[in-house]
């Protein structure tokens, strides 16, 4: 009777050090949460360049659509209204001035938008400029401490071998 009591208090604490064992395993080695938030961080990385390139390409495919327009479908319309005539022989003329003025219109726009290139490229070599100037500052400031922390080391070891010079002489171990 007291080894089968002695049996079960030992399968008991084999069971107990198989719990913790198990449960140390599981720490150790599952890595499931912090798999989930690495993934879910690049989802997002993706997901947010993803709607960036998507601007990017409206900008560009609106960009093309305009300039197309223009080059092709106004030339077209131009010189069909400068040949046309009404009903009654008439030249159509107003509608030659409109198109005129449409042409006049998308140049000046194209034109805008191309300003407002050249400004958005001013302004990104402005920042990337400011950002290498910090960036020389810095690198001078660390050299200048890099400096300073040397010449405090050379200092304090000429003085630590003085001192231990002026040591050895006063005890007249040399």
């Amino acid at each position: 009777m007291a080894t089968a009591k002695m049996t079960n208090e030992m399968d008991a604490n084999v069971q107990a050090a198989f719990k913790v064992a198990d449960e140390i395993l599981s720490r150790l080695l599952n890595h499931r949460q912090f798999t989930d938030g690495e993934i879910h961080y690049l989802i997002k990385q993706m997901e947010e360049k993803r709607r960036q390139d998507q601007l990017t390409e409206k900008l560009l495919s609106s960009y093309a659509n305009v300039t197309d327009f223009k080059e092709n479908l106004f030339d077209q319309m131009h010189q069909l209204s400068s040949m046309a005539k009404d009903a009654q022989g008439n030249s159509i003329r107003p509608l030659d001035d409109a198109v005129t003025e449409l042409i006049r219109c998308t140049e000046k726009i194209l034109e805008m938008e191309r300003d407002e290139e050249k400004t958005r490229q001013d302004i990104l070599e402005q920042r990337r400029e400011v950002r290498r100037q910090e960036w020389l500052h810095r690198m001078k400031d660390v050299k200048q401490q890099i400096e300073s922390i040397d010449q405090s080391y050379e200092t304090k070891k000429q003085e630590l071998r003085q001192f231990y010079e002026d040591l050895e002489r006063k005890l007249h171990i040399t």
